[in-house]
């Protein structure tokens, strides 16, 4: 399933504890998202997004050493890869949403 933010396309949902980010991939954004409400109707918020970066990324250990806070269970990773070329976008379109979590802590997703 897929979810947009800002009309931006992020993949997932991938399980936290078995998602690790290997340095060899396209450059990334990526967010943490959170599911709330009932089943059938449930919203998805995001609550933290990172950069991909040049060395691999087991999210299980990266939540240890970079949160003081516990995740929900109900939260998944969601990535957007990037080109190359489109790396001006992307850091654009990471720091729009990085702003508005450091204003609002949640950002509603969009199906």
């Amino acid at each position: 399933m897929a979810l947009k933010i800002y009309n931006n396309l992020f993949t997932g949902p991938f399980k936290i504890d078995e998602y690790i980010y290997k340095k060899n991939k396209r450059d990334t954004i990526i967010i943490f998202v959170e599911k709330m409400g009932k089943d059938y109707a449930p919203e998805f918020y995001c609550n933290k997004v990172i950069l991909g970066t040049q060395k691999d990324i087991n999210f299980k250990d990266y939540l240890k050493e970079n949160t003081t806070n516990t995740l929900n269970i109900n939260t998944y990773i969601y990535i957007r890869e990037y080109a190359e070329r489109n790396s001006d976008e992307m850091k654009k379109t990471f720091n729009k949403i990085n702003n508005n979590l450091m204003k609002e802590k949640l950002i509603r997703m969009e199906y």
